[in-house]
């Protein structure tokens, strides 16, 4: 799953009335040159020639793309990207503390089915006095913002609320630096001096990250495995993909992993992994004869990833299988259960926090959290409960699901709240809204031009390598940004409802 809504409970802000809120002043327009005929001709040449591209049953064609970078503030760009080694470094804690996950997800793993095989998986291959499994975890994150309005009038004082952190499939990683690359050049083209477009580093960072796992995996360091000089190292990278992926993004990544680090890489479904994988001496991963040093999970974050491969358990069995196995994942296991809601909501107490992190990180975190709560028995979630029932259109429920399209708002979210089942309580989160910033400006889909108002959520990515005793890497690896209509309440790239965009930062 992904590492879900690090919410403060904060009672005296859940308990805001809407009429409170601060009268909003508009951030800095859009270049409207970039929003011209000719402009968006442009863009759609740029993207077909330059692979910003999806796959559809109909062949090839360009991704939905923001006609003109979305202003962002620099200030906040820069605090996110300088808090991801520590957010890096919570997850790999948190993962670590087998006890933790036990004592946390325990009543979760019993009310979500989902949750339920992940924790069953966790607790055959990392718990009990013989449990034996690859302690070196490779994290390949992404962490999620969007800019709040609630509680400051002016554009400069708006501040960065952190969504979620993804721990699985983190997307868009290669196609983000092509999108920045598009708007670099946009705003040249029309002699835009509207701010500096930042250009991800994403699509190194991320196949550095997958290679340096591969050779750490082997015995070999990067630098020698990578040399020309050297052989190659046998083996290869495992890409678990969903059954007609496609998502070319993650093409990118592959391609960048062999032509500069020289590590082959095989994309297999876990309904295939499941046929055609097995478990080799001192517990090496082999699928279709292939020795796979890192197994990559572009797939395996929702339920029907498992209900379409194999059908009478066999991705499950494919799952145990690769975590049994000596292969680095990307995610493990336990890096999986870190992502579940009701992780972060017990993380959300500072004592909590301090666990894994120093007094300073911890403090840097929690200034980015904004409000959440579970729905057990407690004054405090009591309290929450009954604000969110009073204003059901500032809250909204988080179940344990990820992929998009899970969110529960409005009478929904009411008829849950108003007499929360035992399973409920386990299985749910809730948050209050962020209120981003909207702003006018064009999405280019199929080569035309929508004109409405839209709201972003800038994504910074983060990577981390090592084993629970030595750190490999811990670095901030790129940024993503990608905005969708206002009015659209859920919704991702891959369901057609947003778009890549690009940050235009502003003093």
């Amino acid at each position: 799953l992904k590492l879900q809504f690090l919410y403060l409970i904060e009672v005296a802000a859940a308990t805001t009335p809407p009429q409170a809120l601060l009268p909003m002043a508009a951030p800095p327009a859009v270049n409207a040159a970039l929003l011209s005929k000719e402009a968006v001709e442009r863009a759609v040449l740029f993207c077909v020639t330059n692979g910003i591209t999806t796959a559809t049953k109909d062949g090839f064609h360009h991704c939905p793309v923001m006609a003109a970078p979305t202003p962002f503030p620099k200030k906040q760009f820069e605090r996110a990207r300088a808090a991801q080694p520590a957010f890096n470094k919570l997850v790999d804690g948190v993962s670590r503390d087998f006890a933790f996950l036990e004592e946390t997800l325990g009543a979760t793993a019993k009310a979500d089915p989902f949750t339920g095989k992940l924790y069953e998986i966790f607790q055959k291959v990392y718990c009990g006095a013989k449990a034996a499994y690859q302690p070196l975890m490779l994290g390949m994150h992404r962490a999620d913002y969007m800019l709040d309005t609630s509680a400051a009038a002016s554009f400069s004082e708006w501040t960065a609320k952190q969504i979620e952190i993804n721990t699985i499939a983190s997307a868009f990683a290669g196609l983000s630096s092509l999108t920045n690359k598009f708007h670099q050049f946009a705003a040249a083209m029309e002699d835009d001096a509207g701010g500096a477009i930042p250009l991800s580093e994403s699509d190194l960072e991320f196949p550095k990250g997958l290679a340096t796992a591969f050779y750490a995996q082997a015995g070999v360091s990067l630098a020698d495995g990578a040399s020309p000089d050297r052989p190659r190292v046998d083996g290869v990278v495992l890409f678990v993909i969903q059954p007609g992926e496609r998502n070319v993004d993650r093409a990118l990544l592959s391609q960048v992993l062999f032509s500069k680090f020289r590590v082959k890489t095989i994309e297999r479904t876990l309904d295939e992994i499941a046929a055609r994988g097995s478990l080799g001496a001192d517990n090496g991963l082999v699928v279709d004869g292939h020795a796979v040093r890192v197994a990559y999970f572009r797939a395996g974050y929702t339920p029907d990833d498992y209900e379409v491969a194999g059908g009478a358990g066999g991705a499950w069995d494919a799952r145990l299988m690769m975590e049994q196995s000596s292969a680095v994942k990307c995610p493990s296991i336990p890096y999986h259960l870190a992502g579940t809601k009701k992780i972060q909501q017990v993380l959300c107490d500072g004592a909590v926090l301090r666990r894994f992190l120093s007094e300073a990180e911890a403090a840097e975190a929690m200034s980015f959290f904004a409000t959440m709560s579970g729905l057990e028995d407690s004054p405090a979630s009591a309290e929450v409960i009954r604000a969110a029932l009073a204003a059901p259109d500032d809250w909204l429920l988080k179940p344990q699901r990820e992929g998009g399209g899970n969110l529960i708002f409005g009478e929904a979210m009411t008829e849950v709240l108003a007499a929360p089942t035992e399973d409920n309580k386990s299985e749910f989160i809730l948050m209050k809204k962020i209120r981003p910033p909207p702003v006018k400006s064009a999405v280019i889909r199929a080569g035309v031009a929508h004109h409405e108002v839209f709201i972003s959520e800038l994504g910074i990515y983060g990577l981390y390598l090592g084993d629970g005793t030595a750190t490999l890497i811990n670095v901030a690896a790129g940024h993503l940004l990608r905005s969708k209509p206002e009015h659209k309440a859920d919704g991702g790239v891959a369901s057609g409802v947003a778009a890549l965009d690009s940050v235009q930062l502003v003093e």
